[in-house]
Order: structure tokens, then C-alpha cells, then sequence
């Protein structure tokens, strides 16, 4: 036989479900074949790769970090700091112009940056902290208070006293 429910979400740790319920993966029969979604197939794991690959971009000279989530590269590390701080910092591994992508939900007027504990004046091109012309060895620390929300919402209402 070639199917087993032994070690089910052990074997589909990683992988990407549509539409699951609980117990989707280990029914027989329809409740089992509820359909797929793009994300089921490889295309979920290329989404993922995708954002990884794109954290960083560098093009003649300038480097640009457009999400402030870690990531190692051979021209600088980002370590970020988020969600717990407001803080991300890139330790820059050759010399380049720096420019960081500062979230939306941040007041420009809030960021601060140090390259090696000095500060330095925040610049912008949009959302973009111009951090300027940096070297092997720099670090650019940048930090910014951490915007809070809450909101309430009701998912399901169709439930009536008996």
C-alpha cells in the first residue's frame, strides 16, 4: 500500500497546504481532495527564496537593504533587531554607498543613525536612509521607536444562543 498516516506532520513539516483543516492531511476519500493552491507546489518555497534573495540589492556600488530581516551576504551582514527593537544593523564588508529601506509604520523624523557608534545626520530618498559612503569593517546601526496597533475582529458571527 502507498499511503500511511504514520509520522504525518513530522514528513510535512516545511511543505504548504491550502484550504487545510485539521486533519486534512490524514482523511480518506473528498475531505481529502479539497483542491490546491499555487502555494502547495513548489511556488510557496520560490515565494519564500524570492524574499530572501531580494532583503538585499546591490547594483554598481550602492547597496540597498529593502527589508530590515537578517541576512549574510558577501557585501554586508544585516542583523535586525526587529520585532523585539527598533534597531537593525548592517556590518558593511566592502566599501559602498548604503541605502536602508525604513518601514512605513516608522516617522522618518524618529530614525536615528550611528555608523560606528557616531552619529551621523538622517538623510532620505523616500522611505530610503541614506546612509552614505561606508567600509570593510563599518558598522551602520539604525533605530527607530516600534509602532504598536491593535484591532479587534470578528471572524465568524453566525453563532446564536440555543
Amino acid at each position: 500500500e502507498l499511503t500511511t498516516d504514520a509520522d504525518v506532520i513530522e514528513r510535512n513539516r516545511g511543505a504548504f497546504a491550502g484550504w487545510a483543516m485539521p486533519n486534512a492531511w490524514m482523511a480518506e476519500g473528498p475531505a481529502s481532495r479539497t483542491g490546491i493552491m499555487h502555494c502547495c507546489t513548489a511556488n510557496g518555497a520560490r515565494a519564500i527564496y524570492y524574499i530572501w534573495e531580494h532583503i538585499l540589492h546591490h547594483d554598481n556600488g550602492t547597496l540597498r537593504v529593502n527589508l530590515l530581516m537578517n541576512r549574510a551576504s558577501h557585501w554586508a551582514d544585516v542583523d535586525s533587531h526587529i520585532p523585539c527593537q527598533g534597531r537593525v544593523d548592517v556590518r558593511v564588508k566592502q566599501p559602498l554607498a548604503l541605502q536602508v529601506r525604513i518601514p512605513r509604520w516608522t516617522n522618518l523624523h524618529n530614525v536615528r543613525c550611528l555608523v560606528n557608534d557616531t552619529e551621523c545626520p538622517a538623510r532620505f530618498a523616500g522611505r530610503y536612509l541614506l546612509a552614505g559612503q561606508v567600509n570593510p569593517g563599518d558598522t551602520v546601526t539604525i533605530t527607530f521607536p516600534i509602532a504598536e496597533t491593535g484591532k479587534y475582529l470578528e471572524i465568524e458571527s453566525r453563532f446564536t444562543a440555543s
